[in-house]
C-alpha cells in the first residue's frame, strides 16, 4: 500500500466533516461540493474523525462527565432553538 500525501485546510476539513455528519450524502456528492474526488472526501472526513478522537476522546471516556447537569443539558437546548 502506497502512502499518498494529500494537503487540505482546517477549515475546509472541519466543513466536509459536518456535512457528512449532519445530512445522509453520498461521497459522489460531497466531491462535486467540495471539488475533490471522493476517495480524497473520504480520507479528509477520515482524518478529522482520528483527530477529534484523539484531541478530545478523553473527554469521552466516562459518559458521566463533571459538565453534564440538567443546567448545562438546559443551556444546550436554548442555544439550539436559536438555530
Amino acid at each position: 500500500m502506497t502512502n499518498i500525501i494529500f494537503v487540505f485546510k482546517g477549515q475546509e476539513g472541519l466543513c466536509i466533516l459536518l456535512r457528512r455528519l449532519s445530512y445522509p450524502n453520498r461521497l459522489t456528492d460531497l466531491s462535486k461540493l467540495f471539488y475533490r474526488d471522493a476517495t480524497t472526501i473520504s480520507r479528509i472526513f477520515n482524518a478529522m474523525l482520528k483527530y477529534i478522537f484523539n484531541t478530545f476522546g478523553k473527554l469521552l471516556s466516562r459518559i458521566v462527565q463533571p459538565w453534564m447537569d440538567t443546567q448545562t443539558f438546559g443551556e444546550f437546548a436554548q442555544v439550539r432553538d436559536l438555530f
